[in-house]
């Protein structure tokens, strides 16, 4: 889907966002550890100004060291491109959105399509390190989640437990899949956000969205149900999704819309971006008796902000020959682990009210990832090995 549109404000504002153009290109993935399986993707992403292929903005004007880069997953045979409203919305704000194309048919493959959004993520960052690319420079590589609908929001929780990189999770009314999306979210340790609306047919709350989330093992979840939000409500009405849910529900759509894509974006600002969003967010569940939620966002309060910007992690020296050390403040973490690029887990040990780690195992040439976490918390650092 090709977009020319500008924005000053996104349309459904919740707070200041800069004045930039909605930029767009189509990219198409390789996941060589998968036959070379090809991932097509409409990629959005903040622009100088609004057009195909056209300059992207540089994130430092904003203050950023880069972009959060965001999977989007579709609901089962509605197309990648009925979810721009998502793109549209999030770009002002300073994210990458990348609509993911796969498993578009009427036999798709959850498995594949959660790590195919996992991929994403990942691909993008590395997008961003190629000189040659309209995304050179600009995504972060230390951020980055995934949102899914209906079938896409069962796998982005396939997604989140396949890839413990993965920062935060949205569900717009997840779906129960195969292999199980139920059973995957004990694996999921990351931030999660689930809207579910209380007049969906298609995916019955009590049978998907409440038992993924409940089975989340995350140290900061939320859960905000929409009174008489429907299955179909989160994207515009023309498609396939309607005829499984003709009579929706009796909450409006744009009511809907409005509502999940305010909660969401300031959601994911505090998250991925730090930004103090706590009042844009309590205003608004407590103006709209449809909405039923946690005032506060559970672990998503302003006094946060400055401990989510200090919990500085730092490895040196970086780029290093395969043994460098590992130093942090601002958190007691209990583990740590080192992955591979590809995100297989090379180091797992327990931490003991320390905070530095030395590697002094010689790892090979590559791009790792350190993990520390806890109970609440998660830390990222990339590592260059030459």
């Amino acid at each position: 889907m090709k977009k020319t549109l500008l924005f000053v404000f996104a349309f459904f504002s919740i707070g200041f966002s800069f004045a930039q153009g909605l930029g767009h290109t189509t990219l198409t993935f390789t996941d060589a550890t998968r036959n070379n399986r090809p991932i097509p993707c409409e990629v959005y992403y903040p622009a100088t100004s609004a057009g195909d292929n056209t300059t992207a903005l540089d994130p430092s004007s904003l203050g950023l060291n880069g972009f959060p880069a965001i999977a989007v997953g579709h609901g089962f045979v509605i197309g990648a491109a009925n979810y721009d409203i998502i793109a549209e919305q999030l770009i002002p704000f300073g994210f990458i959105v990348a609509l993911v194309n796969t498993e578009t048919g009427f036999a798709p493959s959850h498995e594949n399509f959660g790590l195919d959004l996992a991929f994403v993520t990942h691909a993008l960052q590395q997008e961003s390190l190629s000189s040659t690319s309209l995304l050179y420079n600009i995504v972060s590589q230390e951020r980055e989640a995934v949102i899914g609908h209906s079938m896409g929001g069962g796998a982005a929780w396939l997604a989140a437990a396949s890839d413990p990189l993965i920062d935060a999770v949205v569900g717009l009314a997840p779906a129960e899949t195969n292999p199980s999306a139920i059973a995957a979210a004990a694996s999921v340790n990351c931030n999660v956000l689930v809207f579910s609306g209380s007049d969906d047919s298609v995916t019955p709350p009590a049978d998907n969205h409440q038992p993924i989330f409940d089975g989340t093992n995350a140290g900061c979840k939320t859960f905000v149900s929409l009174t008489g939000g429907s299955h179909c409500g989160y994207i515009n009405a023309g498609t396939l999704c309607d005829f499984g849910e003709p009579l929706g529900g009796s909450l409006a759509r744009a009511d809907q819309q409005e509502a999940y894509l305010t909660l969401m974006t300031a959601w994911l600002r505090y998250f991925l971006n730090a930004e103090c969003v706590e009042a844009l967010y309590t205003d608004y569940v407590t103006s709209h008796s449809f909405v039923s939620a946690d005032p506060l966002a559970a672990c998503m309060l302003c006094g946060n902000v400055s401990g989510v910007q200090s919990k500085q992690v730092s490895v040196f020296p970086n780029p290093s020959e395969g043994e460098f050390a590992i130093q942090w403040k601002g958190e007691v973490y209990n583990q740590i682990e080192i992955f591979e690029a590809t995100g297989k887990i090379i180091v797992k040990e327990k931490l003991l009210q320390q905070e530095n780690f030395n590697v002094n195992e010689k790892l090979k040439s590559g791009v790792y990832w350190v993990k520390l976490s806890n109970e609440k918390s998660i830390a990222t650092q990339k590592v260059i090995v030459e």
